[in-house]
This record gives structure tokens, sequence and C-alpha cells, in this order.
């Protein structure tokens, strides 16, 4: 997200002026400054405490996990606790990954070990199979379902000039979920558009929007 303002403007017409979000700091990119997020409906959810966890090697396209925990309204419903994630992205990145899955990882058992429901989401940059044997290791440690496991693509990218599809993100989560799913070009087009990605690759973004549901 690199306009939070203009992120909420648009969360209040699209879904509603009860909709509430909370942003990690800003990280220098190139040409923007983007951030974490997590967006709410404030009639179920109240915004109880936020902090962040540093995270190993961030210098570059990686930063410090968000979390947020929220209290249902109405004394109804239980707890959710919410980490939001950006592992540092790139194919010679993968150490710097497992250092920061296991920063996560201390992070979130203490987080589960209490009474509250564990969402863990966001762009792991999972582009190899040691990033996989990464995140199921994680699941153990933790506790935590891998709902997103069975996803074959979320993102687009096109190396040697063909557009394909990787599995990069991912949610994890204390309660089963019925289903998740990649939406937008990666239902619709699959993981192998070809020689040009989808209109939403330019236009909105390289990663489709991955829902989990319960």
């Amino acid at each position: 997200i690199t306009d939070p303002t203009r992120f909420i403007q648009g969360a209040h017409q699209h879904l509603g002026p009860t909709w509430r979000a909370e942003f990690g700091p800003a990280h220098d990119f190139p040409h923007s400054r983007r951030r974490v997020g997590l967006l709410f409906d404030s009639t179920r959810y109240g915004a109880t405490a936020t902090r962040l966890h540093p995270q190993p090697g961030t210098n570059g396209p990686g930063r410090p996990v968000l979390e947020v925990r929220l209290e249902p309204t109405h004394d109804r419903g239980t707890s959710l606790r919410v980490f939001v994630v950006h592992l540092k992205s790139g194919g010679d990145s993968t150490e710097t990954r497992t250092r920061q899955l296991r920063a996560l990882t201390s992070a979130v058992r203490k987080a589960v070990a209490s009474s509250d429901e564990i969402v863990v989401l966001g762009d792991f940059n999972s582009t190899g199979e040691t990033d996989r044997a990464n995140l199921a290791l994680f699941a153990a440690n933790t506790g935590l379902e891998w709902a997103t496991e069975e996803l074959t693509c979320t993102a687009y990218w096109k190396p040697q000039g063909k557009c394909t599809g990787s599995a990069l993100d991912h949610v994890f989560t204390s309660k089963s979920p019925r289903a998740a799913t990649a939406r937008g070009p990666c239902e619709t087009e699959g993981c192998e558009p070809g020689d040009a990605c989808p209109v939403f690759f330019d236009l909105v973004s390289d990663h489709c929007p991955v829902t989990a549901s319960f």
C-alpha cells in the first residue's frame, strides 16, 4: 500500500464507511514507499493492540511483521490476532526468508498460547522448494493450518518473457478453513497465461486476491 489515505477512501467507497485499517511503517523502494496493512469491518471488530515484529534481513523488499489484535464487538465471538507479513523477495534471498520465518515462528507461538484465534497471512515470496519446506515447518512448529498449501499460483511474473504463475501468498490459521482460493486472473486464466500477463497484472497488481472462508 503506497497511499493509506486513498486506500481508506477506496474502502469507504466500495465497502462502506465502517471499514478501518491499520498500517505498518513505510518502507523505501526504488520508486515508491510501500507498507503492509490490515483492513477490517469495525461493526464486527475493533483493533485493541498493534505492534511490529522486527525481522532479520529487512533491508530491501522486506519489512517488519504487523500484528493486530481484533476484539469482537457486542461481546460476540473470539478475539482474533492477525499477523501480516511480506518476506524478502528474490530467488537469491532464500536464506534471509529462512531467518525471517524462524523469527516469525517465535512470535506466533507466543500468540498461539493465548485463547485468541490466529491468522498469519501475506506475501511469503516462496519462490522455491526450500521456501515450501520452510512453510511446512512453520505450520508444524506453530500448530497452525496451512490453508493455502494446495494453491498453485497467487501471483505472476515474466521470466524469459513468458507470463508464469507462482504461489507466493499464503494464509495460516488456527481454525480450519472451509476453502482457500486465489481469485481474479489466477482463477480465470490459470498459472500459464503465455506471452502476455492478464490486464490485471499492469492495472492492479502482479498478485491475485487470495481468500480463505470459515
